[in-house]
C-alpha cells in the first residue's frame, strides 16, 4: 500500500518516498522528516510494479529504499538502479540493516553498486541526525519535477526529437500533454502518450483506414516504449508481430475499464510481479498532484502476465 501524507501538496523542503515494508519504521521516519518540514509518501508493497508506478506518478526529490527480502538486499539493488538512470534520475538512498549490502554500496566496486549509484547509504537502527542530513543533501540532488503545462510542453519536444531521429514520418504532437502520433520507418501508425493517472507510457497502433485501434503495450519508461514502438510491423503484419520479444498485448476487458476508469478510494496497494523490461499493467491517479491509487494492481498485473 502507498500512503500520501501531510504535506505533499504544501510548500516543503522536497518530496520524499520512503520504500519500506516495516510499517513502524515508516511511521518513524514519516514522523522526523514531516516534522521537518518534507512532504512524506510511504510504500510498502516492494514488488518492481508498484515501485516503478508509485515513482513515475509522484516523481519524488529523494527515495529511502529498504531490501526487497528478509534476508538480503536482493532485487533493491535493481530497483535503485532503475531510480538512478531514468528520464528525471532520482538520488536513492540504501536503507537498510544488511551490514554486508552497505559495505558494498559504500565501496561501489561492484557492478550492481555502480549501476545503483546511491546517493548514501543509513543503517538500520539510525542515527536521527544523520537521516536528516543525508535526505536534505540527496533532495538538493535532485532535478526539480515541472508538473505545469511548460513540463509537459518540454518533454513533447523531447518525444518528437526522439522520433525524428529514429527516423519516424507524419509526426503531430500535442500542444498540451506528453502525447504524438506517427508513423515508424516500417510504416505502422502509432501513437504514444503518457497516461499521468497510470504513471506510464502508452503505445497503440491505428488502422489506416481510423477504424480501429490495437493496444501494444503500457512502459515505465520512454525509451522503452520507443524502442518497442519502432519495431512494430505494418497493420496486417501478424507473424512479424508475435515475433517480437518483451511485447505483450494487453486485454480490453471489465476488470481493465474499471482501473481505466478510475474506480479508487483514496490509497495505493501495489502487489504486482512486475517486469523490469519496462511494460507492465497499471493503475491510477497521481503523478502531478500528489495521489496514487490502484487496489488492485496486483490483480492488474496478473491480468498482464496471462495476456
Amino acid at each position: 500500500m502507498l500512503t500520501t501524507h501531510d504535506g505533499w501538496r504544501a510548500p516543503s523542503r522536497g518530496r520524499v518516498l520512503i520504500v519500506d515494508d516495516d510499517r513502524d519504521i515508516c511511521d518513524l521516519v514519516h514522523a522526523i522528516l514531516t516534522d521537518e518540514g518534507f512532504a512524506v509518501s510511504l510504500l510498502h508493497h516492494q514488488s518492481p510494479d508498484a515501485i516503478r508506478m508509485a515513482v513515475n506518478q509522484l516523481e519524488p526529490d529523494c527515495i529511502l529504499l529498504d531490501g526487497a527480502t528478509s534476508s538480503e538486499y536482493g532485487p533493491s539493488w535493481d530497483d535503485a538502479a532503475w531510480m538512478s538512470n531514468r528520464e528525471r534520475p532520482i538520488p536513492v538512498i540504501m536503507f537498510t540493516a544488511h551490514r554486508a549490502a552497505l559495505e558494498e554500496a559504500e565501496a561501489r566496486q561492484s557492478e550492481r553498486s555502480q549501476a545503483a549509484q546511491f546517493s548514501n547509504v543509513l543503517s538500520k537502527p539510525f542515527d536521527l541526525d544523520r537521516l536528516l542530513t543525508i535526505v536534505g543533501e540527496a533532495v538538493g540532488f535532485a532535478e526539480p519535477f515541472d508538473g505545469t503545462a511548460v513540463g509537459d510542453n518540454q518533454r513533447t519536444a523531447i518525444l518528437v526529437g526522439r522520433l525524428e531521429a529514429a527516423g519516424a514520418t507524419d509526426i503531430h504532437a500535442s500542444t498540451r500533454r506528453e502525447w504524438a502520433s506517427f508513423t515508424t520507418p516500417n510504416g505502422a501508425f502509432l501513437q504514444l502518450y503518457w497516461w499521468q493517472r497510470d504513471g506510464v507510457y502508452y503505445v497503440v497502433q491505428f488502422s489506416t483506414t481510423g477504424g480501429r485501434v490495437d493496444p501494444i503495450g503500457r512502459f515505465y519508461d520512454l525509451g522503452a516504449a520507443l524502442s518497442v514502438a519502432l519495431t512494430i510491423p505494418p497493420e496486417g503484419d501478424n507473424d512479424e508481430l508475435a515475433s517480437l520479444p518483451q511485447l505483450r498485448r494487453f486485454k480490453t476487458d471489465d476488470r481493465l475499464d474499471r482501473f481505466a476508469d478510475g474506480q479508487m478510494d483514496g490509497r495505493a496497494d501495489g502487489h504486482g510481479d512486475g517486469s523490469r523490461s519496462g511494460l507492465i499493467g497499471g493503475q491510477r491517479d497521481g503523478h502531478r498532484d500528489g495521489r496514487v491509487d490502484g487496489s488492485d494492481v496486483g490483480e492488474m498485473a496478473q491480468l498482464m502476465a496471462d495476456s
